[in-house]
């Protein structure tokens, strides 16, 4: 890795889907404890609510089953939230700033009273 990086919507079909999995992964979690906040701030939500009814109707199965079948099942949506969280990726589509990283420095941003 070179240490250049790039937007979601510059990386390669390989990289994305790279990319699209760690954020999967996070979001499912993110779901399952309703801190999902910073992210519906920055995304419309009518893509996060076709992810969202997803992983309700998968709510009983185990997590690494209801990861495996939102990335699958939401891909394309995944794809647009990426393009809108402004996160950085290198080359194999790993993140610049792993997403709790990132998550935290979003919150930290956040005005007081929200």
């Amino acid at each position: 890795m070179n240490g250049e990086t790039k937007n979601f919507s510059q990386l390669n079909e390989q990289a994305k889907q790279v990319a699209v999995k760690n954020f999967t992964t996070f979001y499912v979690h993110l779901y399952r404890t309703n801190n999902l906040e910073i992210i519906s701030d920055k995304v419309d939500n009518t893509i996060l609510w076709d992810i969202d009814r997803r992983l309700y109707s998968d709510k009983f199965e185990l997590t690494d089953e209801i990861i495996e079948d939102s990335y699958n099942f939401s891909y394309k949506e995944y794809e647009k939230v990426l393009v809108h969280l402004g996160q950085k990726y290198f080359d194999n589509g790993n993140p610049e700033l792993n997403w709790n990283e990132w998550y935290q420095k979003q919150y930290n941003a956040v005005g007081a009273g929200l």
